[in-house]
């Protein structure tokens, strides 16, 4: 089952009240005008360090989920109370606690990729995409020396040959949904100021 984020951004204002912070830009993308969730593609590296949630690949987290703030604005909790059981980790953190952190250190990544993807690794150094397992009666899982052959030979029959790889990725490019996020938080305003609250559900 898929998981997604409930995004939405909150500004203290002069007088250290923090208020709904609508959505920067004007987005073709947006079903309701006006609406105060915030666009987040669903990208589980981006989970993983926000809140060590679909940490698949053991990407160190900014923070564990630490609850709605006990200031939340009140129309961000109405959102929050909608989810009731559905919605989990709660949580919330800083634009400056975002952007202290280092995107450009690695992580260890592990797919299971079918042909097209084994050429893309073979040309890049990553596939494009890939998935955490394939299953089927006519899916075959090679080893890469099994797949190279292969891919110099072609298949022996009409089974799908998929094979696993291993390789790095930095957090900014595994994260690309969370570093366009922050480029537009910094618009807000000042990072002690701004923050990111939100939760997930399955």
């Amino acid at each position: 089952m898929g998981c997604d984020i409930h995004c939405y951004v909150e500004k203290q204002d002069a007088d250290g009240v923090w208020q709904v912070v609508d959505p920067v830009g004007n987005d073709p993308r947006w079903e309701r005008p006006g609406t105060i969730q915030w666009d987040f593609n669903r990208n589980y590296c981006s989970f993983a360090v926000m809140a060590d949630v679909r940490n698949d690949h053991g990407m160190e987290p900014i923070s564990q989920p630490r609850g709605l703030p006990p200031d939340v604005t009140r129309l961000v909790k109405s959102e929050s109370d909608c989810f009731d059981v559905d919605g989990h980790s709660h949580s919330w953190l800083m634009l400056s606690e975002l952007l202290a952190f280092d995107f450009d250190k690695k992580s260890n990544k592990v797919g299971t990729v079918d042909m097209n993807e084994y050429r893309e690794y073979l040309k890049t150094g990553r596939p494009r995409s890939y998935s955490g397992g394939v299953y089927g009666s006519k899916v075959k899982i090679v080893s890469m020396e099994d797949m190279a052959r292969i891919e110099r030979e072609g298949a022996p029959d009409d089974n799908h040959y998929y094979t696993n790889l291993k390789w790095q990725d930095t957090y900014r490019y595994s994260c690309h949904g969370l570093v366009g996020f922050i480029e537009k938080l910094k618009q807000v305003g000042p990072p002690d100021k701004v923050r990111v609250v939100f939760w997930f559900d399955n």
